[in-house]
């Protein structure tokens, strides 16, 4: 180390051009950089599930869809179905748009004599309005309607946009939510007054909140890091370093992205933040040791080169353990995790080389510091003294309760950890006064059931589904997923055909609900479009080998609909043998698949990140035992987090194994620099509690500034209302306290106790 800045002092303009040269290589990037994100990019890549999901919604219809519910008092007269007309009609011709369904679109279905009748419920109500109650009492029991399109009690009205099930970016999902919304208050309608859900609008919010970190989380967290870089050090030139440092660190990490990826996607956008506020660690160590030196005695050039030379290594480690951490992601078998692993990866890799090549240039530009015990900072650096202090004495005096107390706190996180218990509610990711939320609620009252599921039931006879046995056991078992307790309502062409052949032929219908043969099944079907009854095609193909049941499901989380979709599939197995395939598909099923294979992948991501990890601190302090002990405060921060979710959460979100990853690979960079620097105290200094209360004093001092700085830069992502940033948030900076507690507490404990041999006199 020493070698390398000492070249990087002596070639000091060589080594900036360098610098400026990929700075402007990689930051002309940028200039292209455009948010885009599909849902097979993000999540499944090359998956022949999704790819069928895909193909089939486009056969049958899929579930991109907008869910827009209002309740006026005139929304079933002749001028409210007027005004519904029109903005369905505005609604249709908009890009993208497959189908509208509504009130609008529902058919009333009755025989009058020999005849069948079909006819538009809207119809009925403009053209009829004094059969009003009657119409709408048959549309709410209709079985193709029920719980759907309008409430039980006739004073809600749903309208349901399906958009194209091609994989589009998700950036586009707002242009499409806003669409369908101005629509209706061109119209008069009172849109703030509306409840929105639906896979599109999830994914338009969810848009809107990574713009949210790009635009309004990273300046912040800027603004408060280096606040509190200027709080500790309280001179200007420190906050000059870290800004160059992670602004260098930012653009290289992002131009990096936009080469590779060639946009940016909605998960990537919270990479700057991170990259930023994990920059700072190493650049507060430089500065801190580089004025404690100063503060020795040393002139200027010895200064910078003590500094970097004992403080760099450590912090080479100390990356080296970040960037594991997040690499670890890649391990995950999905797009976005592999992503934000390699940049996050290579954001920490970027900071540790501009920050141990720049900052010793910085150093040397700069004029020597003034003394920096003396004026406003001093009060700053006595309260640090006044802790340090603190430490020293609990962590020696009673190092055995010390040690009992963090075991203890390990054994309640253990046991909170078997209380966890792991789930993926999209929807619910918002804060519970969020619209989306508040909507969900409401649906869950007005419209039990919002969750599709399309059971896909295929044959390879032609015209196999209308054999009578085949399609009379169809209706079987749609009976059987209706009675699944997820399961809100199942639609098919069996409800259908029953609802045609008892109009037509009550009597028999009383007997025997469905056609005996084949041939009646094909008329009614026939008859039903030659009247003007629509969509057939949207539950049987025309060659009659394929059908879908269409299953609405409570919104559970996306492993209960996973669960559920299993659940069937092996039932229609049983029923079906292999006469039949049963396919469930659905975006929430296929996410609940997805998420199993994350959860694996994620724990097999921390189990690389642990091992390798030790393996380094291994090296790092040269001694096996000495290694392998030092996990133990590296562990304690996530048995923490984990300890407290399980606790106090009913359902814990699958993305907090991602905080469990960030946690690690910042956590552990303390532990690195006390043992490191205690290390070469011991090397001084044969009295334990000399080089405990140096080191302290050096890297202590360092790793409380560190870990305020970086709690507090994190604590902005609070303020988000997306679950899956806000918990950056909050949990992250638990993990940093309970990782900080464990440095200056348990770690000098647990040396004081002999258990890290370092001394002769041990």
């Amino acid at each position: 180390m020493n070698r390398y800045i000492r070249f990087v002092l002596n070639h000091r303009l060589i080594v900036v051009l360098l610098f400026a040269l990929v700075t402007a290589f990689l930051g002309r990037h940028l200039f292209d950089a455009a948010i885009s994100s599909s849902v097979g990019e993000l999540f499944f890549s090359h998956n022949p599930h999704y790819e069928r999901y895909i193909q089939k919604n486009l056969e049958f219809g899929g579930d991109n869809l907008i869910l827009a519910a209002y309740a006026e008092k005139d929304a079933l007269t002749p001028a409210g179905i007027a005004r519904l007309r029109k903005a369905v009609a505005d609604i249709e011709s908009q890009p993208g748009v497959v189908k509208v369904d509504s009130i609008i679109s529902a058919q009333h279905i009755e025989s009058v004599g020999d005849d069948l009748i079909i006819e538009d419920y809207a119809d009925l109500m403009e053209e009829h309005p004094e059969r009003l109650q009657e119409v709408v009492l048959t549309l709410i029991n209709d079985p193709i309607t029920k719980d759907w399109l309008l409430s039980r009690d006739a004073g809600t009205v749903l309208v349901v946009v399906e958009f194209a099930s091609e994989d589009q970016g998700l950036e586009k999902a707002p242009q499409m939510f806003h669409g369908v919304m101005d629509a209706f208050e061109k119209q008069g309608f009172g849109v703030e007054n509306f409840h929105r859900g639906g896979l599109m609008a999830v994914f338009s919010y969810i848009y809107e909140e990574s713009l949210f970190s790009v635009r309004t989380i990273l300046p912040f967290s800027a603004l408060i890091l280096l606040f509190f870089v200027y709080l500790m050090f309280r001179r200007l030139w420190p906050v000059c370093i870290t800004l160059a440092i992670t602004f260098l660190s930012i653009i290289w990490t992002m131009g990096l992205a936009v080469r590779l990826y060639g946009h940016l996607n909605i998960f990537t956008t919270m990479v700057p933040t991170l990259v930023l506020i994990t920059c700072f660690g190493d650049v507060v160590h430089l500065c801190s040791a580089y004025l404690l030196e100063l503060a020795k005695g040393l002139d200027k050039n010895e200064a910078i080169l003590r500094s970097g030379e004992e403080v760099g290594v450590a912090c080479a480690y100390t990356s080296g353990t970040t960037f594991l951490g997040f690499a670890s992601m890649t391990l995950v078998p999905s797009p976005v995790f592999k992503q934000v692993g390699l940049l996050m990866g290579f954001g920490v890799a970027a900071a540790l080389f501009t920050a141990l090549t720049l900052v010793p240039i910085f150093f040397s530009i700069i004029p020597r510091p003034k003394e920096w015990r003396k004026g406003s900072v001093s009060k700053v650096q006595g309260l640090l003294d006044g802790a340090l202090d603190a430490c020293f004495l609990v962590s020696t005096r009673y190092s055995r309760s010390v040690v009992f107390a963090f075991f203890v706190l390990m054994a309640v996180s253990v046991y909170g950890l078997t209380q966890v218990h792991f789930e993926t509610q999209f929807s619910k990711r918002f804060s519970k006064d969020h619209p989306l939320q508040t909507s969900l609620r409401y649906f869950e009252e007005k419209f039990p059931g919002v969750i599709p599921l399309n059971i896909y039931v295929e044959t390879d006879e032609a015209e196999g589904l209308l054999n009578p046995e085949t399609f009379a056991e169809i209706a079987g078992f749609e009976i059987w997923i209706e009675n699944l307790e997820p399961v809100n309502n199942v639609v098919s062409v069996v409800d259908l055909v029953r609802k045609l052949y008892r109009e037509i032929n009550p009597e028999m219908a009383a007997e025997h609900p469905l056609p005996p043969t084949r041939e009646g099944l094909a008329q009614l079907l026939l008859l039903f479009e030659m009247q003007g009854g629509r969509d057939l095609e949207r539950f049987i193909n025309y060659e009659h080998t394929s059908m879908v049941l269409k299953a609405r499901l409570a919104d559970n989380g996306v492993i209960a609909a996973s669960e559920t979709g299993r659940a069937i599939a092996r039932e229609g197995k049983a029923r079906f043998g292999d006469s039949l395939t049963v396919d469930p598909l659905g975006l929430d099923f296929l996410l609940g698949d997805w998420v199993d294979d994350i959860l694996a992948g994620q724990r097999k991501g921390l189990a690389f990140a642990l091992g390798t990890i030790a393996v380094m601190m291994v090296l790092a302090l040269r001694k096996i035992g000495a290694g392998l002990l030092s996990m133990l405060p590296n562990i304690l921060p996530l048995l923490v987090l984990l300890g407290y979710v399980g606790l106090f959460w009913d359902i814990v979100d699958t993305d907090t194994l991602s905080v469990l990853m960030v946690a690690l690979g910042i956590g552990v960079d303390d532990t690195i620099h006390f043992l490191l620097r205690l290390r070469l105290e011991a090397v001084k200094m044969a009295n334990p509690l000399e080089a405990i209360r140096n080191t302290l004093h050096y890297s202590g001092r360092a790793i409380i500034m560190s870990s305020v700085i970086l709690a507090a830069g994190f604590s902005v992502f609070s303020f988000a209302s997306y679950f899956s940033v806000q918990i950056f948030g909050t949990l992250l900076p638990l993990c940093l306290i309970a990782a900080l507690a464990a440095d200056v507490l348990l770690v000098p404990a647990m040396v004081n106790l002999g258990w890290f041999r370092f001394f002769k006199a041990v």
